[in-house]
Order: structure tokens, then C-alpha cells, then sequence
């Protein structure tokens, strides 16, 4: 059974917490998956996950359809250090993750057997016999993936609980059909 109980404040409030604690969430199961793997730079998922990862974090603090972004105050961090990542993924998710901008990335040529110690910029794409070419591209930084992690930690918790103040206002406007299921759309 669907309901459109869009008309109602609570509810598009209800969703678009929802769906920000999804998105955190997900943005904090990869920096798990990341530390789980102990994954460096030079590790070929260490950027793609990476990616994923800012990617995730991100969307709730960008324009969304229909309901637009979440409100400033979910950028109210504890510390300051909490505030500068947000504002560091949030920078590298406009200038690396969702877009490729030229300021964010060097293209290189070497000559093959040329030692290149795992950095946090770099990462190479492409070895034939006669030439190195690689990227230099500004990563993650994995020393801060303690930060990151307390960062989502600290929003999600702040989430769920909004989430779950919700939800006890809208289960008084919900009967459930009998398969005890009901899919919210608008």
C-alpha cells in the first residue's frame, strides 16, 4: 500500500532525516570497510572507496529534490576539529569525488622503474613497458579516518535521535494495512 503524507511537515521533515541518516551511515560503513582492510593509498580501492565515502557524507548537505538540503544547525559540530573535516569533505566531494576539477589533479610521465613511494596524493594509473603515466590527485587523508568516523558518529547519533522524535509524532497519523507494510512516497 502507498500513502502520499507529504502535506504534512512531520512527515517531509520525517523522510528527509531518514534519508541524511541513510546517507551517513553509509558514508561511516565505508570508513569501516576502509579501516577493516587496512587500506593505503597506494591501494587500488583506497580512492574509489574514498570517493564513495565523501560522496555519501556530502548529500545531505547539498540541494535534494524535492525536500532541499538539511537545515545549518546539523553542521553544529562539538568540536572544532569535527566542523574542519565537515568542511574539508565537503571541499573535496565539489572538487574531487563529484567533479574532476583541473586544480585537483596532475598528470605525470616517468620513466618505468622509477621508485614512487606511496603518497597521499598520487595514484597510478596506468604502467606499459616504455612509460609510467600516472595522476596526482588530492586523497582522503587516511590519517584523519579516526576524525571522519567521530564526525559521522556524532551526526548520525544526532540523527537518530530527531529521527526517532519523529516517529513517535507520525505513528498517532499511520494505520498500517494488514501485511503491516506502508510504502511512503510523494
Amino acid at each position: 500500500m502507498h500513502s502520499n503524507l507529504w502535506s504534512d511537515n512531520t512527515h517531509k521533515d520525517f523522510y528527509k532525516l531518514a534519508i541524511a541518516l541513510k546517507d551517513i551511515s553509509d558514508a561511516k560503513a565505508i570508513l569501516e570497510l576502509i579501516a577493516e582492510r587496512s587500506l593505503s593509498y597506494m591501494d587500488s580501492l583506497y580512492q574509489p572507496l574514498s570517493n564513495g565515502f565523501v560522496v555519501c557524507y556530502s548529500k545531505p548537505f547539498l540541494h535534494n529534490k524535492p525536500f532541499g538540503k538539511l537545515e545549518s544547525k546539523w553542521k553544529a559540530y562539538k568540536t572544532t576539529e569535527l566542523l574542519n573535516a565537515h568542511k574539508e569533505i565537503l571541499k573535496l566531494r565539489n572538487k574531487l569525488a563529484a567533479h574532476s576539477d583541473a586544480s585537483s589533479h596532475t598528470a605525470m610521465f616517468f620513466s618505468p622503474g622509477t621508485i614512487r613511494a606511496g603518497k597521499e596524493d598520487s595514484m597510478s594509473l596506468l604502467i606499459n613497458d616504455e612509460l609510467e603515466f600516472a595522476i596526482s590527485t588530492k586523497l582522503l587523508n587516511i590519517d584523519k579516518l579516526e576524525v571522519y568516523h567521530s564526525m559521522c558518529s556524532n551526526l548520525q547519533d544526532r540523527l537518530m535521535n530527531e529521527v526517532d522524535k519523529k516517529m513517535v509524532s507520525i505513528r498517532g497519523s499511520i494505520e498500517l494495512p494488514p501485511n503491516g507494510i506502508l510504502q511512503i512516497t510523494f
